[in-house]
């Protein structure tokens, strides 16, 4: 997103999309492949999905405290499937 003035893990890019696009706020899963990305998803309130595509980022990524850390996009399937609301904050 480049029409923010702020940059990860500033929320600002996730808040302008839910906007712009009148998404559900509370309906937001955040993926990221870095631990920016997971902390931009916790600013927001966001269900953070950490994915690991390089093992050698698997520790700065569980540092950041996601939801849920996955390696596969497959994975996905199953989690939206999972009833809970998908905030950052019920884990």
């Amino acid at each position: 997103l480049r029409d923010v003035e702020k940059l990860k893990p500033d929320p600002e890019g996730i808040f302008k999309i839910v906007s712009e696009e009148g998404f559900n706020q509370d309906d937001v899963i955040m993926i990221g492949d870095s631990d920016m990305d997971v902390l931009c998803g916790k600013n927001y309130g966001a269900y953070s999905i950490g994915y690991v595509l390089n093992p050698d980022k698997a520790e700065q990524i569980a540092k950041s405290e996601p939801n849920r850390t996955i390696t596969d996009m497959n994975e996905l399937l199953d989690i939206v499937k999972e009833d809970h609301y998908f905030t950052y904050n019920l884990r």
